[in-house]
């Protein structure tokens, strides 16, 4: 992130309104976490990130590294399948 966002009041208000949800969510769940990107063309590398989080932090660890390593797996297998379709 740059020093720009980070100074603002956007970033400010941007993470109060994640924290807003994360406390809504985590009233009802054991764990939450959540990652929001925006793109801005005007930052470094055009993108700011915030991710937040609430609850057991091995759980909520557990749970990001499954849902990516299932969508690595998903994206391995289409590219096996159109692999083998264009065969």
């Amino acid at each position: 992130m740059s020093d720009a966002y980070d100074k603002n009041d956007q970033r400010k208000k941007d993470v109060e309104l994640v924290d807003a949800f994360v406390e809504k969510l985590g009233e009802h769940f054991d764990c939450v976490q959540i990652f929001c990107s925006r793109h801005m063309p005007a930052e470094l590398d055009g993108t700011i990130t915030i991710n937040r989080g609430a609850g057991n932090w091995c759980a909520r660890f557990g749970q990001v590294r499954e849902w990516v390593v299932y969508q690595d797996a998903r994206i391995c297998e289409q590219g096996r399948s159109d692999a083998a379709e264009k065969s």
